[in-house]
């Protein structure tokens, strides 16, 4: 049986999910990985008029500034409004916390109150919001195989939304972010295998499932394209 890519790059373990869809690729990041709200939103809109077909975009992308109690983002209000108007979902990375030490499981509180809490637009609240786990581990990673990564943003969401919906594998490393043999190989932009961790390698993972649960719950010849 033909296996899913990220299964095969990760000696087929079995916490990668054993789907497989068609993709889309649109070019979103300026060349130095970065891009302001407003382009952002530029980007998106041509895209869905553009493929209209495509029910599911993966936005593994975001802020580096936690979310706050009281009132959702810009941009994650943004995207709840496309999410309504054009009967689409957007899967969002949670986000990575990079200050180091990074967090054990369970926490042990050295982390200040909210730091790690997800970044927008994770906040959307049509959206889904992907959280990492641990696939592999060793004696000097942070946490055990199927605990939350070391980095991954945590909930809630504005107004105690429950936020992250889903986990996928994200990687492991140590409380530095080493992650040497414990990441997730994937395929760089030349075409090579690389290793790195984050919660936007767990985050096309959930993609690749709902697109096959859309899929599967509507009778629309175009979504069953996407198996």
């Amino acid at each position: 049986m033909r296996q899913p890519c990220g299964r095969l790059l990760n000696n087929g373990n079995e916490n990668f999910p054993s789907t497989s869809c068609r993709i889309v690729d649109v070019v979103a990041l300026d060349r130095d990985g970065s891009i302001d709200e407003y382009d952002l939103l530029t980007v998106i809109d041509n895209a869905i008029t553009k493929y209209p077909f495509v029910r599911v975009w993966n936005l593994s992308l975001g802020r580096d500034t936690p979310c706050v109690d009281d009132r959702h983002s810009p941009l994650g209000s943004a995207l709840d409004e496309r999410m309504k108007t054009h009967d689409i979902v957007f899967v969002c990375a949670a986000g990575n916390y990079e200050t180091t030490p990074l967090r054990n499981w369970p926490p042990d509180g050295s982390i200040a109150s909210d730091e790690d809490r997800i970044c927008p637009p994770a906040d959307a609240l049509r959206g889904v919001t992907v959280g990492g786990i641990a696939h592999l581990d060793n004696r000097n990673t942070c946490v055990r195989q199927g605990e939350p990564s070391p980095f991954t943003r945590r909930g809630p969401a504005p107004s105690f939304g429950i936020k992250p919906e889903v986990a996928y594998p994200a990687g492991n490393c140590d409380k530095d972010g080493r992650h040497t043999q414990t990441g997730i190989v994937s395929i760089d932009s030349n075409g090579n295998e690389t290793e790195s961790v984050g919660t936007s390698y767990a985050t096309p993972l959930a993609s690749s499932v709902m697109a096959n649960l859309i899929s599967e719950l509507t009778d629309c010849p175009v979504c069953g394209d996407l198996q």
